[in-house]
């Protein structure tokens, strides 16, 4: 991420530095609480055998009565479109090298169920190129070139999104060779509708699956309040990803210049 982006506060490590830890003071502490700490930040989930009326009770008791502040929003953080630095490696103790591929998205939809119903097609498109089902992937493990935890996932919020691959590699500037070369094919090639299919069910079963768990529940319940989706809509979204949405992504992402490359290789 530091390599993807030039301005955006998502390029700094959330854990910090000890130089930056040193320098936090009771003052920079309670101008965070009291910035976000509050009501019109916060939502609350309670998922189990409970009733409304026994919840209510107990926020009745706990939380401050009083209006709720407005939540102001902050400007969106301009950002070209190109990544910053398109190489960086660092020598750390680990036993095989590590890789991340990381793809710089700036076309960010402006409404929460545009966002979402993007975010949604990119998961279909990344199931059809990078599933274990798949060509890319058979090909790289068979041959070596990557170990079995390679997975890839899309991130998409108000002002910020992007594309990872990440797993093993003895020779991790050949897997985004390969990467940028498989892409090209499938764009000649055009995508396999009945691929396309069969990706849209692995999400529909996924989505689905998290319902055994009411952990799970409750964070995803967090994660589309925020989004300004109601949850239960996510069925009628992922039906209404069309081929066409994603063979445009297709076609948009993977540009070589929005592409950056981290490795971490052993000491």
């Amino acid at each position: 991420l530091l390599c993807l982006y030039e301005n955006h506060p998502v390029r700094i490590s959330v854990g910090g530095t000890p130089k930056t830890i040193r320098n936090i003071t009771p003052e920079i502490l309670y101008n965070c609480y009291n910035t976000f700490y509050k009501m019109s930040e916060m939502v609350l989930i309670v998922c189990g055998d409970h009733t409304p009326e026994e919840v209510i009770s107990i926020i009745d008791k706990l939380l401050p009565n009083g209006g709720v502040e407005e939540n102001v929003l902050p400007e969106r953080r301009k950002e070209k479109r190109e990544a910053c630095i398109p190489r960086t490696e660092q020598k750390m103790n680990v036993g095989k090298t590590l890789f991340t591929i990381g793809i710089k998205d700036t076309d960010i939809p402006d409404t929460p169920m545009m966002r979402i119903k993007k975010e949604t097609a990119m998961t279909v498109l990344n199931e059809i190129l990078f599933s274990r089902a798949g060509r890319f992937f058979s090909q790289c493990f068979e041959s070596g070139l990557i170990g079995a935890s390679f997975s890839c996932d899309y991130s998409l919020c108000r002002d910020v999104a992007f594309n990872l691959m990440f797993g093993e590699s003895d020779n991790p500037d050949r897997v985004l060779s390969e990467l940028l070369e498989y892409i090209a094919d499938v764009r000649k090639e055009g995508l396999s509708r009945e691929d396309f299919e069969r990706s849209k069910k692995v999400l529909y079963a996924g989505f689905l699956r998290e319902f055994d768990s009411t952990e799970d529940i409750a964070n995803n319940m967090v994660d589309f309040i925020f989004d300004g989706v109601d949850l239960f809509d996510y069925l009628d979204i992922i039906k209404d990803v069309a081929y066409e949405d994603v063979c445009s992504l297709l076609d948009t992402q993977f540009d070589r210049e929005c592409i950056s490359l981290s490795v971490i290789s052993p000491l």
